[in-house]
């Protein structure tokens, strides 16, 4: 196996979650299985809200948590 791409989609629209870079940004710090896979294959996570807006992973709209 060479990589791994996981695409993760919000169940509500970007606008509907207050705290959006918070809930970013802890998954990247607490995704504890993502994080020991990483140890010996590669792992691209994007997250994308339920509109197909791609808020975190490559392609991400600037200031989304990117």
């Amino acid at each position: 196996m060479v990589h791994i791409q996981a695409e993760l989609r919000l169940a509500e629209a970007a606008a509907d979650y207050t705290q959006l870079q918070r809930l970013l940004a802890q998954f990247e710090d607490f995704c504890i299985v993502t994080e020991s896979v990483r140890h010996g294959v590669p792992v691209t996570v994007a997250v994308s809200d339920a509109q197909g807006m791609r808020l975190h992973g490559p392609g991400a709209v600037a200031g989304n948590g990117a």
